[in-house]
């Protein structure tokens, strides 16, 4: 019965452990891609902050909100239209 019990709490405790992994490794937050500058037609490095995504009827549902760093201006500010977002 003990022995049960502990293999129960071990099985709640790693399902606990990897759904928080889960969620740090792919849930919101900085996100580093490659990414297609349509403006100077180069690839690009860019950190980029993903958040909830609002009204998406998917449970997982994260979008890019915005761009953070990006390879393309050296390390200085982001102070282009962002088009590689691919918002309007």
């Amino acid at each position: 019965m003990a022995l049960s019990v502990m293999i129960a709490v071990l099985a709640v405790l790693a399902a606990w452990a990897i759904a928080t992994w889960a969620i740090w490794k792919w849930g919101p937050g900085e996100r580093t891609w490659k990414v297609w500058c349509p403006v100077y037609k180069k690839e690009a490095k860019v950190v980029a902050i993903q958040r909830e995504a609002e009204f998406v009827p998917s449970y997982a549902g994260l979008q890019v909100f915005d761009i953070k760093r990006c390879s393309l201006f050296g390390g200085g500010p982001v102070n282009c239209r962002k088009e590689c977002l691919g918002r309007p």
